[in-house]
């Protein structure tokens, strides 16, 4: 969608539904699951010099649980060591805002995003007294995260030329 000369905007709206049904061979309910969420996004352009551009965005995404992140089976690693799945793990939903600015070849960014139950997966537990280490997957309660990107080219010599990028992350999961 163009604003105006130098600015434009992209909108998105999408409904997500998902039904969870897992039975075990003799008909046992595992889990009977219905959700469904809006996942917005807009972004937002403005050119501000001929090779001079900034932009804005926010999104929101879901990232559901994978079916042997749910499934009760039991993977023997070793004779001491398990896998298993959760049946009790919820999809993850995060939400980011990001701002870009360009400078002809060059670019930077900073992101801020926030999660709630994000899925954590191979998550030990050691049974003392059975002598047994399980592993599985988990939600948190939130994740919080911001991430700055700078990136440039940089000529070495008239044929050769590399592309340089810092990536630095801040991480809060509890």
């Amino acid at each position: 969608l163009q604003l105006t000369e130098k600015t434009s905007a992209e909108v998105g709206l999408r409904y997500e539904h998902t039904t969870s049904d897992l039975q075990s061979a003799d008909g046992t309910q595992l889990i009977d699951r219905s959700y469904g969420d809006l996942f917005p996004s807009v972004y937002l352009s403005h050119q501000l010099r001929e090779n001079v551009t900034v932009s804005t965005s926010y999104a929101r995404r879901i990232t559901r649980p994978t079916f042997n992140d749910m499934a009760p089976f039991i993977y023997f690693l070793s004779p001491t060591t398990f896998f298993t799945g959760s049946t009790a793990l919820q999809p993850a939903i995060s939400d980011a805002l990001k701002a870009d600015v360009s400078v002809g070849s060059d670019f930077a960014s900073v992101e801020y995003a926030w999660v709630t139950d994000p899925i954590a997966r191979f998550q030990s537990r050691v049974i003392p007294e059975a002598n047994v280490q399980v592993s599985f997957p988990t939600n948190f309660d939130r994740q919080r995260s911001a991430t700055g990107v700078v990136s440039a080219p940089v000529e070495l010599l008239s044929w050769w030329t590399t592309q340089n990028t810092a990536t630095v992350t801040w991480l809060s999961i509890e």
